[in-house]
């Protein structure tokens, strides 16, 4: 998946204090003080510019404000920061899956590249082994 931005890597350390940072923001929340919640996950946000957790609650605490145009600003961060996220854990997940077939000797398939392949029109290749009985997995 393909984003308009980079990701950065980041420390440990800093993951930690943006989690410090939104459970602290959550017990203002609690407490109904929304702006001290505020201020908490925007220093979260500081360490961790990824947190779909901090922007939705940004979100909420906002919106409670009644500052409802950056809520609507923060809800729609949190949708890129989950896509965001589950393309990281793809990537994770696709490191793991090359390990083990290495380890196993098992082929994989460049899937992406079998795709777009079969999108530009590359009629010698077929997505799935046998297209003409899978009904399940169609090619057209």
């Amino acid at each position: 998946m393909r984003f308009p931005f980079k990701d950065k890597e980041l420390s440990e350390l800093l993951i930690a204090k943006a989690d410090r940072n939104i459970s602290c923001g959550l017990n203002y929340g609690e407490s109904k003080m929304y702006d001290a919640a505020i201020t908490e996950m925007k220093k979260a946000l500081e360490c961790n510019s990824y947190s779909a957790k901090a922007f939705y609650y940004l979100g909420v605490y906002s919106s409670i404000s009644k500052d409802f145009k950056n809520a609507e600003l923060y809800f729609q961060k949190v949708n890129e920061m989950e896509l965001f996220e589950c393309a990281s854990l793809t990537k994770v997940y696709n490191g793991i899956m090359q390990e083990v077939a290495n380890q196993k000797r098992v082929p994989l398939v460049d899937i992406v590249l079998a795709f777009e392949d079969f999108i530009k029109g590359d009629e010698s290749k077929c997505l799935f082994v046998n297209s003409e009985y899978d009904f399940v997995h169609p090619n057209a």
